[in-house]
């Protein structure tokens, strides 16, 4: 009797293993294989995050993403569902990531900004302003003079937003330069005003916001008209306990950024005005603010600090509406430059590693886009601006202006 249980027992343990072997074995061969043809053949392949050493892969039923990449190349991304007995293969053609191209007609760069989707900039040491129209074939970018060559001690060049004048700042005062003239190469600056800090323009021209300072004491926030005529003190820079602010009016003409400049830099915050009711709101409760940019569509102000402690650049993002706070946490080693694509979706950093310089394009969601360019020896970009169209990237390269095509990743 125990025998026939046994026996009992024996075949239907083998029975379960053998079943079970069988179902293991059939699904086996009916999970989705994926298989690859690359070039160049030594890039990276990751599955979902995870490094695939060879191939084919065997994966499973579902949605899965591929990601290639190599150094010197766009990054290739694709999301793919499997079925099962589904053998998957894709040949994927790495493009080479771009390279800087020098732009004629100018050397030693600086002030580099987009008026009316011409680059525009001071040049050959800061003795001229030169423009650049980018609307063309990169290769045919070239510099054409704006100015004589008769410019000196410039410390910036503030232009208002419709090109026909610029406000250009010296140690002695701040002068204006009227393009609606004729004869530009001859003419003369007029002096605008004295005792000015930073000064922003409004989005329609017709008002400027500059800081003012006295030997009375007087500290103020100025709004005037073009001229520099009709003056309006909007704020009181010494009760605000504001030194020498960094000024960025918003592209919907609503808010003006203000950084404070204070030698005691843990409270150098950053504030910005209601345009409509003069009022001051300070947006960050840490100091260490060193610069801020608006987004395209004003929601948000992308701003950098510096820490005191071991040197290093951290990126934040304010939301303009609601003045929450987060911190961009990519791995940029140090922040070196910043500005925003024209869709307000991304921003070009210019990080500085053991490795060299890199250009990387960063989401506002803490993702990294791509890789625009990286160099190891000699990369060093600053002044960066990106054309309206977001088809092109130019900054200041050693005594060179140069331009990069934007990649997008798509193939």
């Amino acid at each position: 009797m125990r025998s026939h249980k046994a026996l009992i027992i024996g075949l239907l343990t083998v029975l379960v293993i053998g079943t079970g072997a069988f179902f293991l074995y059939w699904f086996e061969l009916r999970s989705p294989i994926i298989n690859l043809i690359i070039s160049p053949a030594g890039a990276t392949i990751k599955i979902d995050g995870k490094t695939v050493p060879t191939l084919p892969e065997k994966s499973t039923v579902g949605q899965h993403t591929i990601t290639i990449s190599e150094q010197g190349y766009v990054t290739y991304t694709r999301t793919i569902k499997l079925v099962r007995t589904e053998q998957y293969n894709l040949t994927v053609l790495l493009k080479p990531t771009p390279s800087p191209m020098t732009v004629g007609g100018v050397s030693a760069v600086s002030e580099l900004t987009f008026i009316n989707g011409n680059l525009v900039m001071l040049g050959n040491n800061g003795t001229a302003l030169y423009s650049v129209n980018t609307s063309g074939d990169q290769s045919a970018f070239n510099a054409s003079l704006l100015t004589s060559n008769t410019l000196s001690g410039v410390e910036k060049v503030v232009w208002r937003p419709d090109g026909k004048v610029a406000l250009i700042k010296k140690s002695d005062g701040v002068y204006l330069y009227d393009f609606s003239r004729t004869n530009l190469l001859n003419q003369t600056m007029t002096l605008w005003g004295t005792g000015i800090g930073d000064i922003t323009w409004s989005p329609d021209s017709f008002q400027a916001v500059y800081s003012y300072y006295n030997n009375n004491g007087e500290q103020s926030l100025i709004a005037s008209d073009v001229q520099n005529d009709n003056t309006k003190i909007i704020a009181n820079l010494a009760q605000a306990h504001i030194n020498h602010p960094i000024l960025s009016w918003s592209p919907d003409g609503q808010y003006i950024s203000m950084i404070d400049q204070s030698p005691q830099k843990d409270t150098n915050y950053l504030y910005n005005i209601s345009v409509f009711d003069d009022q001051i709101t300070q947006l960050t409760q840490t100091g260490n603010v060193t610069g801020a940019i608006w987004s395209p569509n004003s929601q948000w102000l992308a701003y950098t600090t510096h820490s005191q402690t071991n040197g290093q650049n951290t990126l934040w993002l304010v939301n303009n509406q609601n003045q929450t706070i987060k911190p961009l946490n990519v791995d940029v080693s140090s922040i070196k430059d910043v500005c925003w694509s024209p869709d307000s979706k991304s921003l070009i950093i210019a990080e500085q590693t053991n490795q060299g310089y890199s250009l990387v394009n960063v989401g506002l969601n803490n993702n990294v886009l791509n890789y625009q360019y990286s160099d190891s020896t000699g990369f060093a970009p600053s002044e960066a601006a990106v054309s309206p169209d977001g088809k092109y990237l130019f900054y200041a390269q050693n005594n060179r202006l140069e331009s990069l095509s934007l990649i997008t990743n798509n193939y």
